[in-house]
């Protein structure tokens, strides 16, 4: 694992990867000032830089997933978010609907839960229908949130389910492409 520190002055580019095995976590911190103004005396994290904490999560092909009640398709997690902390999270879901002359009626979810939260809280809920095969019954869904906790948390997941109301036995997380769920903790 590299050394995840702050852009050390205004020509440096890239943000350096913080790699770990499963999900990237990347550390970014973006020069929001490069003025003349600088004060040497400035702690990391405040003055001309703002940190931001990267994560995500992906299902690629081949995958066929049955989607019954809060099916759990997709998470990350994040040791601590702070209170005014923003969490942008964004994905996409590929559902397709083979049962024949059904038109089902999808949910999408977004939970955040913490262990100092107790049961999962409901942050995010869409609600759209997928035509039977004889219309258009592939759809690419998708989402967007933006969460502000005002508490400190630890051990925060945020976990995308799909339900779906009538039970649809037919109703799938496509194969034809990734299913991703992507979280941009904005820290204050």
């Amino acid at each position: 694992m590299s050394n995840c520190g702050p852009v050390q002055n205004c020509h440096q580019k890239y943000p350096e990867d913080c790699s770990d095995s499963g999900n990237t976590i990347q550390k970014v911190y973006m020069n929001i000032s490069c003025d003349n103004d600088k004060n040497d005396n400035r702690q990391e994290g405040f003055g001309y830089h703002d940190k931001v904490e990267f994560k995500y999560d992906e299902i690629t092909p081949p995958i066929d997933t049955l989607i019954s009640v809060n099916t759990p398709v997709l998470q990350v997690d994040f040791s601590t978010i702070n209170p005014g902390d923003r969490v942008w999270l964004s994905g996409v879901v590929h559902l397709s609907n083979d049962s024949g002359n059904a038109t089902a009626r999808v949910t999408i979810t977004i939970t955040r839960s913490s262990p100092l939260s107790g049961t999962p809280v409901t942050i995010y809920s869409s609600r759209f229908r997928i035509d039977n095969t004889s219309g258009d019954d592939s759809v690419l869904e998708p989402f967007s949130h933006v969460d502000v906790p005002n508490t400190q948390l630890f051990d925060v997941r945020y976990q995308v389910l799909l339900s779906v109301s009538d039970p649809n036995p037919n109703l799938i997380i496509e194969n034809i492409g990734p299913n991703t769920l992507t979280a941009i903790r904005f820290i204050r």
